[in-house]
């Protein structure tokens, strides 16, 4: 065997090495399947949002506004590669909401998960909040990466859209439950904050270090169906120390007229530091 072909399976070695090395995260919001979008409504948008999740091959994939009806769509869809997690915001089951977290099932292995109401009585089912208009959930899993031989765990959260007292205390609640798991294993949180950068909640978040802001550009997320509408970035991934970001984008696909959703997805790659 001569020096180029040594040379070239070395490469092909790392590469393949440094890929699996990583970890790909997507968040969104899909939209509730409501019937008035009209040429929007999601019959005609489900084949655009799983292409667009497929053009990205996810590890992990962070749902929000997904309808129980919508969710077994998607799973039909997924199973094959992968599992979920996750219930209705309103009974704990399947009414509601849900925000649910789907995972690379070859890679994986499900350690825990748990759903909390973002509440003063968080184990509450269907509990609101504050002055939330409705009620919101987090859902949380604990996954075993075998490549990497880590325990990672993953947050998925939709935070309320009038309450401001409730996104504040939300952010609060969810904080101190990651500062408990901070010095065990990586963190990666996703999610509709509601709420741009500069606002309270994302503030809380990114107090001391303990979490960071995985986008830093210019780009917006909550656009609404048509191209060109106001728009404000509002969809965030955030990560712990423990983990290296190597990119992060919001995904612009559209079909020329219209986006797959009212938002647009987050899309982020990290690697596990050494």
């Amino acid at each position: 065997m001569n020096i180029q072909i040594l040379f070239l399976l070395f490469f092909l070695n790392f590469n393949s090495f440094a890929q699996f090395n990583e970890i790909t995260i997507l968040t969104y919001n899909i939209r509730y399947d409501n019937p008035h979008d009209n040429i929007n409504a999601w019959p005609f948008r489900l084949n655009k949002v799983v292409s667009l999740i497929n053009q990205n091959e996810p590890d992990i994939i962070c749902l929000q506004e997904v309808l129980h009806s919508q969710l077994v769509q998607l799973n039909s869809v997924y199973a094959k590669k992968y599992l979920h997690v996750g219930v209705g915001r309103d009974d704990g089951k399947t009414k509601g909401e849900y925000s649910p977290i789907f995972y690379n099932s070859k890679r994986f292995k499900l350690i825990k998960n748990k759903t909390h109401w973002l509440s003063p009585t968080p184990t509450s089912i269907g509990s609101k909040g504050w002055d939330a208009a409705l009620p919101r959930i987090a859902t949380t899993l604990v996954l075993f990466d075998k490549i990497l031989k880590k325990n990672i765990l993953i947050v998925n959260t939709h935070f309320d859209h009038e309450g401001k007292e409730a996104r504040n205390q939300s952010a609060n609640y969810l904080m101190n439950k990651i500062k408990s798991e901070l010095t065990k294993m990586p963190i990666l949180f996703c999610g509709d904050l509601n709420a741009e950068a500069n606002d309270s909640p994302i503030q809380i978040i990114l107090k001391d270090s303990t979490l960071f802001d995985s986008y830093n550009g210019q780009a917006t997320s909550c656009c609404g169906f048509d191209i060109g509408s106001h728009s404000k970035r509002i969809d965030y991934v955030f990560y712990s120390s423990k983990l290296e970001k190597l990119s992060s984008q919001i995904i612009e696909n559209n079909d020329g007229s219209f986006y797959p959703s009212d938002h647009k997805p987050v899309f982020s790659i990290f690697r596990l530091k050494k």
